[in-house]
């Protein structure tokens, strides 16, 4: 079962049992009264604008891979290509949106500028979003360390200077003829529907979710079985990553999800909060594995994904 709380409580701290309720169980939540307290549909609004500007607004901010002119490799956009098997376009954004003073290392795609479009109001919508997704992400990795009994400090060392994204999805309509065989999806039901997104774990610690109400979005159960997570009305779904799940030896539970849907345009928004590049990641609990950092780890994470394939990095440490 995932445990609707309001995010005024969860701002507040006062939704510590909840909160660990729900990451250790389905490894999901749902918050409640988000876009009415912190005032984001409309700046969502604004930055899912993106994909309806003109094709050469979008050629401008194009990630190396698409444009070898590009400067960019690890933030700015992605189109959906089905030949290399990937359906969705994208947007990276990262904290410099936020923070001017953000530094970036030339040297490390992972702390690089993002391209911003030249969209009426675009970049202040960015900003006030990623601004708030981060007090977000802070208050409820707080509560998660909280709840497991250690010092909720970690956060201010952990997360100073973090590098989380912000991301745009788009997942274009396509005809049911038109999606490759290996992504039909065969419901008990006996209906087809068809895999936009994989089987996969988030890689860092937290993950908030807005999806419109085309929904898609789907959670492994304990039992095997896929269960629907669907939008939340005013709200957003959190679900924890791979990282948080490593660093807790397993207390928190990284929940495997995929997104199925294809047949009608949907949107999403997710926020992924995570630490800084150079954070060195000790492990809470005995056994749970050696210290690594961060941009490391997920680095080798990303590599897996169509849209990173072939891009590289070099370590940093």
């Amino acid at each position: 079962m995932i445990p609707i709380i309001d995010v005024r409580d969860v701002l507040a701290g006062q939704a510590d049992t909840a909160i660990l309720g729900g990451a250790s169980g389905s490894g999901f939540l749902t918050l409640s009264h988000v876009d009415q307290t912190l005032g984001l549909s409309a700046p969502r609004q604004n930055l899912l604008a993106f994909f309806n500007a003109e094709s050469e607004i979008r050629q401008t901010v194009l990630r190396n891979k698409y444009d070898p002119a590009s400067p960019y490799i690890y933030r700015g956009y992605f189109p959906s290509d089905p030949s290399a098997n990937h359906m969705v376009d994208g947007y990276d954004i990262g904290p410099d949106i936020a923070d001017p003073g953000f530094p970036s290392n030339p040297a490390d795609p992972l702390t690089e500028p993002t391209p911003r479009p030249d969209l009426p109001g675009w970049q202040a919508a960015a900003a006030q979003y990623y601004s708030a997704m981060d007090t977000l992400g802070r208050a409820l990795t707080r509560s998660v360390l909280r709840g497991i009994g250690k010092d909720e400090a970690l956060v201010d060392r952990l997360f100073n200077r973090s590098i989380s994204t912000l991301r745009l999805f788009r997942y274009p309509a396509h005809h049911p003829a038109a999606i490759p065989q290996h992504r039909h999806v065969m419901l008990a039901s006996g209906e087809t529907r068809y895999m936009m997104t994989g089987e996969h774990t988030d890689s860092g610690f937290v993950t908030l979710l807005w999806q419109d109400q085309t929904g898609g979005l789907q959670a492994r159960g304990p039992n095997g079985a896929w269960i629907d997570v669907p939008p939340a009305p005013d709200g957003l779904v959190v679900n924890f990553g791979q990282m948080i799940e490593d660093w807790t030896a397993s207390r928190i539970k990284a929940t495997p999800h995929r997104v199925i849907g294809g047949v009608e345009e949907r949107f999403s928004v997710p926020f992924f909060f995570e630490p800084a590049v150079d954070a060195r990641i000790e492990p809470l609990f005995e056994g749970a594995g050696a210290p690594f950092v961060y941009g490391d780890f997920l680095w080798e994470r990303m590599m897996r994904f169509p849209t990173f394939q072939g891009v590289t990095r070099r370590p940093a440490a």
